[in-house]
């Protein structure tokens, strides 16, 4: 029976995680805030058109209509939300004495 150091394992870990890392390009933090803001964007654009479907007469489904329009309220709330958080950040860090 063969007995296999701990580090040799671990080393090829860390080999293999330090080579993904240099693949996948790293995503800045606008990034990320621009894509969220554009998913919720997109939640409320859905909501109108499910809305103005429905008021038309094109669709007689109100479950998803209402639906959509929940998805788009909560997308909204969550985002001003981390919004506040943000500032709430920002201005703690301004407050700090050197």
């Amino acid at each position: 029976m063969e007995i296999t150091p701990v580090a040799a394992p671990l080393s090829n870990v860390t080999r293999a995680a330090s080579a993904q890392k240099k693949e996948q390009p790293q995503e800045t933090f606008a990034s990320v805030i621009s894509k969220a803001l554009n998913e919720v964007n997109e939640l409320q654009v859905n909501a109108d058109k499910l809305t103005q479907q429905y008021i038309t007469g094109e669709t007689t489904d109100i479950a998803e209509v209402l639906l959509a329009a929940e998805k788009a309220s909560l997308a909204l709330q969550l985002t001003v939300q981390i919004r506040n958080k943000i500032v709430e950040a920002y201005q703690e860090i301004s407050n700090m004495q050197i």
